[in-house]
């Protein structure tokens, strides 16, 4: 860590993008999050769900070394999110948010349950806004790719349901029923961004950082922002 301090750029933001587990009591972990503004990490990639959710709570609220925490896998339930919030935009519906009572989420046996965890938290949590409790349920389907595949949001009585299906070819299907009344379905398919535009648009922002600190090598700018920590070999 010694060796960061000096290269980061004064009053910028920095990040700590730590691939895997991180090494929550090691030395290495908690002197870069002394240094930096928000650690990155991705829940889908060797962490515990059950285990390491807490630990993440930890790191974010404790009084010394605290870093804001960012994940990869949030941001890849965005559309899910969005999808879920359009639910309830109609004055006519926005009334049965009051009704959740239970979440359930569904995810592929075959993988990690994180982002099944993450959505039924977001639910929760919003909810809570509103003093409404909401029990929890995960669940897991077998001989499905790994990652949140269905989610229903139910209501007291069990005559109110509001579920997001997720299709083939990167599509989400809604269907929901209303005091025994079913509503069609409607199928949409999630905006997803090009990888190379993506690319592009780092790519730019790199090149004003280094037209506002001086001419360089572009990557030397970037690393002198993002300190990421390599994983080490097996």
């Amino acid at each position: 860590a010694g060796c960061v301090g000096p290269r980061l750029v004064p009053d910028l933001p920095v990040m700590l993008w730590w691939p895997g587990r991180p090494h929550y009591e090691g030395r290495l972990f908690n002197e870069l999050a002394d240094l930096c503004d928000r650690l990155i990490i991705d829940s889908d990639d060797g962490l515990e769900p059950s285990r390491d959710f807490g630990r993440l709570l930890h790191v974010a609220r404790r009084r010394t070394a605290q870093i804001a925490v960012g994940d990869f896998n949030w941001a890849r339930l965005l559309p899910w999110r969005q999808v879920a919030a359009q639910f309830f935009d109609p004055l006519t519906v926005r009334d049965q948010l009051r009704s959740i009572r239970a979440v359930e989420a569904w995810s592929g046996s075959s993988g990690s349950d994180a982002q099944a965890r993450l959505i039924c938290g977001w639910v929760q949590s919003r909810l809570a806004r509103l003093d409404v409790r909401v029990d929890r349920t995960l669940r897991q389907v077998e001989e499905v790719p790994a990652g949140l595949c269905r989610l229903d949001l139910k209501g007291e009585g069990g005559n109110t349901r509001f579920t997001i299906t997720g299709k083939p070819n990167e599509c989400l299907a809604t269907d929901m029923e209303i005091d025994g009344r079913a509503y069609p379905e409607r199928t949409m398919r999630i905006a997803t961004r090009d990888p190379a535009g993506i690319d592009r648009a780092v790519e730019a922002a790199t090149e004003a950082i280094a037209a506002r600190f001086g001419t360089g090598p572009i990557e030397a700018r970037m690393q002198a922002h993002v300190v990421t920590v390599r994983r080490p070999p097996p």
